[in-house]
């Protein structure tokens, strides 16, 4: 089982059966430590710790998994911003759950893909390959590159009710490239807004249905 990614979000968790929970993001990956953004809550509260505390981090498996592990606070440093350190799991004492928390769906449309790259803006216009609502598969030609860990910004266009979204997001995957040239680039949404995941996930539902229906009735005809 995988590590989760630079960048990528996370919830913390006092204990494992609390339905509470904190959020971070992983921001550096050492030897025997991460470093992750100091957890708040979703009223702005901040979680105090002391050296030796223990508690849950989880985070979703790019296919939606929900993983989680038992970590120890060690520091809070300033590298610029305040991060906590924590102990690195052992890959082994990383667990799963095969429930996933997001309905994903094989989706065609339009993204526009922007990428800051040495104070420039590189943009590419590319296809998805699925959606949910916690992010977006996306086919990638040979000019479009991306590196797991970089944030982008991800422009489409929901066709239900043309609903625009425009959100950040950050790589968690990139295939291989197949026999035509194009590689599925995974992105997790960062800092989504949560009207607007509400409605890709309302899509997703509605998608799943359609596809389900259009399924059924070829089957019947």
């Amino acid at each position: 089982m995988p590590l989760p990614n630079i960048g990528q979000a996370l919830r913390v968790r006092t204990s494992l059966d609390s339905n509470g929970y904190f959020r971070s993001r992983l921001t550096d990956i050492s030897s025997d430590g991460l470093m992750i953004e100091p957890p708040l809550a979703t009223d702005g509260r901040r979680l105090v710790p002391l050296a030796g505390d223990s508690f849950w981090i989880e985070f979703h498996a790019i296919d939606g998994a929900v993983c989680f592990f038992r970590s120890q606070f060690e520091a809070l440093v300033e590298t610029p911003t305040l991060a906590w350190v924590v102990v690195r799991p052992q890959l082994a004492d990383i667990h799963r759950e095969q429930r996933r928390e997001f309905v994903r769906v094989d989706v065609d449309l339009p993204v526009r893909l922007e990428v800051s790259r040495g104070g420039a803006m590189q943009m590419w216009e590319v296809r998805s390959k699925d959606l949910s609502g916690g992010g977006i598969g996306l086919w990638l030609p040979k000019a479009a590159v991306l590196q797991v860990g970089s944030t982008v910004h991800c422009k489409f266009t929901l066709p239900r009710d043309d609903f625009p979204v425009d959100t950040q997001g950050v790589v968690v995957r990139v295939s291989e490239r197949n026999d035509s040239g194009y590689a599925v680039g995974s992105i997790q949404f960062l800092k989504i807004r949560e009207n607007v995941r509400q409605r890709i996930i309302q899509f997703t539902f509605w998608r799943q249905r359609f596809l389900s229906n259009f399924s059924g009735s070829t089957r019947n005809s």
